[in-house]
C-alpha cells in the first residue's frame, strides 16, 4: 500500500538560503529613497505651520508647547495638535483653537519649535548627500570590475 498522503512544500521564503541579500548599492539606494521622503515630509510640516502662523490662525508660541515651570511640557492637551495622515507626502500640521488674524501675507514666522524641524532637515539633507557619495563610489567601483 502507497502511501498517499501529499508531499509538502518544503520552501519557506523566510528561511536564510533562500534570502538573497541586498547589496551595498541596493541598501544606498534605499536609505537613498527613505531619507528624500523624511525631508519632503519635514518639509511639508514646516510649510503648512508657516502657512498657519502667517494665516493669523496661530495666536501666539504658547499655542504650540509652553514650559510650565515644573519641568514638564504643555503640549497642547486643548487639542492644538492636530496630525493628519502618514501616507507619503502627507504631513503633519498644528491646528489651533484662535483664529483672530494678526499676521500679514508675507510675515516671516516667529521661531518655534521649526527651528529644530529645519535642523533635522539640514542634517537629513547632509546625510542624503553623504548616501549619495557611496552610491557613486559604489558605481564606479562596479564599472571598475566591469573593465
Amino acid at each position: 500500500a502507497r502511501d498517499e498522503r501529499p508531499v509538502e512544500d518544503e520552501y519557506d521564503p523566510r528561511r536564510p538560503e533562500y534570502i538573497i541579500p541586498a547589496t551595498q548599492a541596493e541598501v544606498a539606494a534605499e536609505n537613498f529613497r527613505l531619507l528624500h521622503i523624511q525631508i519632503r515630509q519635514l518639509e511639508g510640516a514646516v510649510r503648512s505651520r508657516v502657512a498657519l502662523e502667517c494665516s493669523g490662525k496661530f495666536d501666539s508660541e504658547e499655542d504650540v508647547e509652553t514650559d510650565t515651570g515644573d519641568g514638564s511640557w504643555d503640549d497642547g492637551e486643548d487639542g492644538s495638535f492636530e496630525e493628519e495622515g502618514r501616507s507619503s507626502g502627507s504631513a503633519t500640521t498644528w491646528a489651533t483653537a484662535g483664529s483672530s488674524p494678526r499676521r500679514a501675507p508675507g510675515c516671516s514666522p516667529r521661531p518655534t519649535i521649526l527651528g529644530h524641524y529645519r535642523q533635522v532637515i539640514a542634517q537629513l539633507q547632509r546625510d542624503a548627500l553623504n548616501v549619495e557619495e557611496r552610491l557613486a563610489d559604489l558605481a564606479a567601483a562596479r564599472n571598475e570590475v566591469a573593465a
